[in-house]
């Protein structure tokens, strides 16, 4: 969290940036994103940790799905999606016998590709739940009141069991969101600790709602960057692109869902890494193609451009939308390889002080000492390592009493290194 004055009444770790001289940060770690949209399956109003191997439990579709499609191109990069679902949907049912309801757990339209079928083994019921065909579960029971939730379904009502097969119907997506959905998303994603968030549509509204949201972030509590489609935000917490892609099967993908392999690649990429000139992987053109010059100029407005080469569609630049500059923010921060740098290393230290010092280390000079040496062991990590450079424990980091006889005030100073993005060549002929 930042501070203006030395005035918190909690204990915690609060941090500020500039573009140059002394720095204290938040922790975190990276290859996370958020994603909030209208799904068909699963729990809605609620954010839910999903990773490639927990998608079909929570999401209803395998990876290959393209229902899944955003999530997909998300895992390209990333590690876990922060999904929270608007649309509660309609649950589909089908009664399975007189007096008894297979009821989907959830609202949508993928609960209309469930099927249910009892079959008698004795005096026992097997019960069977198909997902498009496929057995998800199977159960031996006595009678329906037997039946374990399963994730996929429940039974209503009090009927005996008999032999049945049915699917389910009535599944559907439900109303398009409001504008209070969005707004509890945004509310309900304060309690998570993410790298990106993504906006996989272009609604003006949508739009105008996240981007003063992630700005507020990153000036309290979280170091996020957002991705949407088209905008001129200048800030460096806002990454924009107006293309999207063609697959490997002639499909065209729009600049909304390009989005989140922007978002799982911005979240996905470590400090030492730059994604300008990344090879998006199983697309073979771009839609709409820029020229050189459309290129250049979508760059000086702070967007994300796409190319084609021999290996495919490729990222040209990786920079965020940061198109006016001073003093406190100097040009290099519209590189997402610098703020990387930056945002990382502000969450590893306020970790690393919280974890270690907060609450535990005496604010005497021999404390204070132990925080210093401490955190210039970590930095001296990140210069073998090849994130920043110039690093001298002596002058670069600084740890004072604060103004409290429980304050302490941490300062720090460093040289994030850029990548090689742009080669002049000068070739003499002999």
């Amino acid at each position: 969290m930042s501070f203006i004055s030395q005035n918190k009444i909690l204990p915690g770790v609060y941090a500020n940036f500039t573009a140059s001289g002394l720095h204290a940060f938040t922790p975190g770690q990276r290859g996370r994103v958020a994603v909030f949209g209208v799904f068909s399956w699963g729990e809605p109003k609620k954010v839910l940790e999903v990773e490639d191997v927990t998608l079909t439990a929570k999401m209803g579709y395998a990876m290959e799905d393209s229902a899944m499609l955003p999530l997909k191109l998300l895992f390209q990069n990333a590690t876990k999606a922060f999904v929270y679902r608007l649309n509660e949907g309609v649950q589909a049912s089908a009664q399975l016998v007189s007096g008894l309801t297979a009821k989907a757990k959830w609202g949508g339209s993928r609960g209309n590709d469930l099927s249910v079928a009892v079959k008698a083994d004795g005096e026992l019921f097997e019960i069977t739940t198909y997902l498009a065909g496929k057995a998800v579960d199977a159960q031996m029971v006595a009678s329906a009141g037997d039946f374990q939730e399963n994730g996929w379904i429940t039974l209503e009502g009090s009927g005996s069991l008999g032999e049945a097969s049915v699917t389910l119907t009535g599944g559907a997506d439900g109303e398009n969101p409001e504008a209070a959905d969005y707004e509890a998303a945004l509310a309900a994603y304060e309690l998570c600790d993410f790298d990106v968030i993504v906006y996989c549509g272009e609604d003006t509204g949508v739009k105008a709602k996240l981007i003063p949201w992630v700005k507020s972030r990153r000036q309290n509590e979280q170091f996020i960057q957002c991705v949407v489609v088209d905008e001129k935000a200048d800030h460096e917490g806002v990454l924009s692109l107006r293309q999207g892609f063609v697959d490997e099967d002639g499909v065209e993908i729009p600049a909304r869902m390009a989005a989140c392999w922007l978002a799982g690649a911005a979240a996905g990429a470590k400090m030492t890494e730059s994604n300008t000139y990344k090879v998006v992987s199983g697309m073979k053109d771009v839609r709409p193609r820029y020229t050189r010059l459309m290129q250049e100029t979508a760059v000086l407005d702070g967007q994300c451009v796409f190319d084609v080469d021999a290996d495919g569609v490729r990222l040209v630049y990786d920079i965020n939308t940061l198109t006016t500059y001073n003093s406190e923010k100097p040009q290099s921060l519209r590189k997402n390889k610098i703020l990387r740098v930056i945002d990382t290393s502000a969450r590893d230290v306020a970790d690393i002080l919280k974890k270690e010092f907060l609450g535990k280390v005496a604010n005497s000079e021999e404390g204070r000492s132990r925080v210093k040496g401490r955190l210039a062991e970590y930095f001296s990590t990140l210069q073998d390592q090849g994130s920043i450079e110039n690093f001298e424990a002596a002058s670069d980091v600084e740890v004072l009493k604060g103004a409290d006889s429980d304050a302490i005030v941490v300062n720090y100073a460093i040289s994030p290194v850029d990548t090689g993005d742009k080669f002049y060549l000068t070739a003499e002929v002999r």
